[in-house]
């Protein structure tokens, strides 16, 4: 008997059988689909894993005015330019600045911040601030640069300095620092010709008469034994703030 021919028919169906035979081996082999699950949805990293954000301090452009601080006037910064006493009105001074203005004051008026008028005078105007007291009047100039540092030398006799207690009480007065006496300021050099004849001047402070301090009215009292017992009188005062000295000698 003879082997009949396949045909083309029989091997397009064996074909398809075998490509379907494969699907299913790979089904069961890979087991069912896993069920679907909710959606992923992305989520922002922790603020703790994050760099902080670099932010620039605000600039200001509001401008910053620069004043300088000028120091408060002084006693030494004012001049006497005028006084004036009427009957029945109180008296009145009229004073100049260091910047040239001219102010008219009275006893109690306040020249600057700590330093007022307390006396006002025919020809004197006393200012009173924190360091203690200074006179004004017409001849208040400050000396030379080269006569402050050089000292005044005179020769008198002893008749020609004579004064009493009384002028030098009267000529004199004390300057109060701190509730202290600290030298006697000149109020009247036409009864004190020691002290004119040495190149002091009303205004002046004497602060010592060889070499002892004038700090109390007890020295005052003894200027006339201490005048008539020496030999030459040396002195020690200050003007416009420096200090300075004198030499007087006495010829017998």
């Amino acid at each position: 008997m003879t082997a009949r021919a396949t045909t083309w028919r029989e091997l397009a169906i064996t074909l398809v059988a075998g490509l379907g035979l494969s699907a299913l081996l790979v089904t069961l082999w890979r087991g069912p689909d896993p069920a679907p699950g909710p959606p992923v949805v992305p989520t922002a990293a922790p603020a703790a894993l994050l760099a902080p954000p670099v932010t620039a301090a605000p600039v200001s452009r509001t401008a910053v005015p620069l004043t300088a601080t000028a120091p408060a006037p002084g006693a030494a910064d004012y001049r006497l330019r005028g006084i004036i006493a009427r009957p029945g009105a109180a008296a009145g001074a009229i004073i100049e600045g260091g910047d040239g203005r001219q102010h008219l004051v009275r006893v109690g008026s306040a020249l600057a911040p700590g330093l007022h008028v307390t006396a006002i005078s025919a020809t004197l105007v006393t200012l009173t601030g924190a360091d203690g007291d200074r006179t004004l009047d017409f001849g208040d100039r400050s000396p030379p640069a080269a006569a402050a540092d050089n000292p005044i030398a005179a020769n008198a006799t002893l008749a020609g300095l004579a004064a009493s207690v009384s002028d030098y009480r009267t000529g004199l007065q004390p300057r109060r620092i701190g509730g202290l006496i600290h030298g006697f300021r000149i109020v009247d050099t036409s009864r004190l010709p020691m002290f004119r004849k040495a190149g002091l001047r009303t205004g002046d402070i004497v602060l010592t008469i060889n070499g002892n301090g004038i700090d109390s009215e007890e020295k005052i009292m003894e200027l006339p034994a201490e005048v008539n017992g020496a030999k030459a009188v040396d002195i020690t005062y200050e003007r416009g703030g420096k200090r300075q000295s004198s030499h007087v000698a006495i010829e017998r």
